[in-house]
């Protein structure tokens, strides 16, 4: 489903960049997220999957920052929207805006989120100045690119770029996609009362 979002929408790229050059970047980006979603991306079968490792240091807590009026079931699993989440481990070495978390039968089996490595952590537990990775980064701020993480089971993996919108709409419809792409669920998600 989200693929065939993502064919459609470099093939009307394609075509307004044959009406006008000047959409190449548009273009590009295009192919770059359609290559990003087809290669071997996770897939967790809901129902023969175990709950994800609660042992990754750069994972939410989940019962955190959790969003009440964003809580949805589809079928037999639900979603919930996170905000500004804790951190399991001790040192926040990234800063997560977003997460989503999947739970099937109680069991939570799928975290996706939007986190960003914080420079000003991470300078110090390398021991160094936060400039050099500033200059590394190629930024002036405190935070990498927003990046998009699935942890499912043992397994952790970088999905790309976050490259919409930062608030809740933006957000939400980036981590849904991800969420119900992973677990293989088709359909529109229904708010819990």
């Amino acid at each position: 489903q989200m693929l065939a979002g993502w064919f459609q929408k470099l093939a009307d790229a394609e075509a307004e960049q044959k009406a006008d050059a000047e959409k190449q970047p548009k273009v590009e980006a295009f192919r770059a997220r359609l290559a990003q979603a087809t290669r071997a991306a996770m897939l967790i079968d809901k129902d023969k999957d175990e709950m994800v490792d609660m042992l990754w240091h750069q994972m939410i807590d989940v019962d955190s920052g959790i969003l009440p009026t964003e809580r949805y079931r589809l079928k037999d699993i639900t979603l919930t929207l996170h905000k500004n989440p804790r951190m399991r481990g001790n040192e926040d070495l990234v800063y997560v805006p977003w997460a989503v978390t999947v739970r099937h039968g109680g069991r939570v089996i799928l975290v996706v989120s939007i986190e960003q490595d914080d420079l000003r952590s991470l300078a110090q537990s390398l021991g160094c100045p936060v400039r050099e990775l500033q200059e590394e980064r190629g930024t002036k701020g405190y935070l990498g690119e927003p990046r998009i993480v699935a942890y499912g089971g043992a397994r952790r993996e970088d999905l790309g770029l976050f490259d919409e919108k930062m608030d809740l709409p933006g957000a939400k419809e980036c981590l849904f996609e991800w969420a119900l792409d992973i677990v293989d669920v088709v359909g529109k998600p229904e708010p819990l009362a």
